[in-house]
């Protein structure tokens, strides 16, 4: 009967062990995922194009006192150089702050009152706050150019005497 009992005694023991052994061998597990993207290089803006300021000239201001009166344009170009090869398109978008009286146009924030910056692609697209525009990259020489024209205009007429200034951001994103 002794005998029986420690048997009984080292199977309890053992099983405990086995138990406790089994309970603590449970397994966690983590998932770790891992994302990215390859991405080619993207176009150069040509150092000309950098930091590009555009005068529009002198004006007087008898000749802006109409509503709509405007300057003469001004063309200019931001140029794109070392696009790479596998890139085709290139999409131009402008970023600045809007004038209140005509959205289309570019807020002066210079000291000449009833003035704003029109903007227009050199085909005539009006190129206001937000507007996104495709332009093909030559694919011999890996190149692209956003030509366009600015001029000064006033949209309620009576312009005052005073500096025109504003900025406007090119954004640019490669298909």
């Amino acid at each position: 009967m002794r005998m029986y009992s420690i048997i009984n005694c080292i199977m309890f023991l053992f099983l405990f062990y086995i138990s406790l052994s089994v309970e603590s061998a449970e397994i966690n597990t983590a998932n770790v995922h891992f994302t990215g993207n390859v991405y080619d290089t993207a176009c150069n803006v040509a150092p000309d194009s950098v930091d590009k300021v555009i005068p529009l000239g002198f004006m007087y201001n008898v000749d802006l006192q109409k509503p709509n009166d405007a300057s003469d344009w001004k063309n200019f170009s931001i140029n794109l150089i070392d696009c790479p090869s596998s890139t085709s398109t290139v999409n131009v978008s402008f970023v600045g702050t809007p004038d209140q009286d005509n959205t289309d146009f570019y807020m002066n924030t210079g000291d000449a009152d009833n003035v704003s910056v029109e903007l227009e692609s050199s085909s005539g697209d009006i190129l206001k706050n937000g507007y996104t525009k495709s332009i093909a990259i030559n694919p011999s020489t890996h190149a692209a150019s956003v030509d366009m024209r600015t001029r000064a205009v006033t949209i309620k007429g009576s312009a005052e005497v005073g500096f025109i200034t504003t900025v406007i951001q090119l954004n640019f994103t490669y298909q």
